[in-house]
């Protein structure tokens, strides 16, 4: 039993090891790349981020996602940033889901068109305190003392949303859930 311990204890630190890695080159491939600019299939886009978030810390999850999807024309925006955001918040809302509940969920909500796209990342999760909704963008900063993360995954979201000259904001209620708005202009 003591040797399981510690290769439990070791299988945690790798998957901690692995998300900062994944971290730290989601950070500097924003600040390093240039723009590239190309048309967004946010069907395919969102199914490849979903597929490949089917296990998170190497065992299936057990999140409904739903995916909404209203676009009536050609979005153009830069692909693997777009990318980094959307895989953040919706792993995210994964981890952070309610234990407690029957029912877990992730809702993504597009609304796109040449123009902007407007995106909803939401869940009904265990939810994030009043007071700490100011600091989660913050770098290393871990809303809770669950976390596995290591606090960059919101501070690179929102760097990642202002090289793509967009905005992000939070709701979320503790025990309810959480909301992530974002705005993208889109490239004409």
């Amino acid at each position: 039993p003591l040797l399981l311990n510690y290769l439990s204890m070791i299988k945690e630190s790798v998957i901690k090891l692995d998300h900062f890695i994944l971290d730290i080159l989601d950070y500097s491939r924003n600040s390093r790349m240039d723009t590239k600019m190309e048309e967004i299939d946010f069907k395919s886009l969102l199914h490849d981020i979903t597929h490949d978030l089917q296990f998170i810390n190497g065992h299936r999850h057990h999140v409904d996602i739903r995916i909404n999807i209203k676009s009536n024309s050609t979005f153009v925006s830069d692909k693997t940033r777009l990318s980094i955001v959307l895989n953040n918040l919706i792993s995210n809302a994964i981890r952070y889901s309610n234990p407690r509940i029957a029912d877990p969920y992730t809702e993504i909500n597009v609304e796109a068109c040449n123009k902007e796209a407007k995106i909803t990342v939401s869940d009904n999760g265990i939810g994030i305190r009043k007071e700490l909704q100011d600091k989660i963008f913050e770098m290393f900063y871990r809303a809770s003392e669950t976390s596995t993360g290591s606090g960059l995954g919101l501070y690179i979201v929102k760097e990642t949303v202002q090289k793509l000259k967009g905005n992000i904001s939070v709701k979320s209620e503790p025990g309810k859930g959480t909301a992530f708005h974002l705005y993208i202009p889109g490239v004409e």
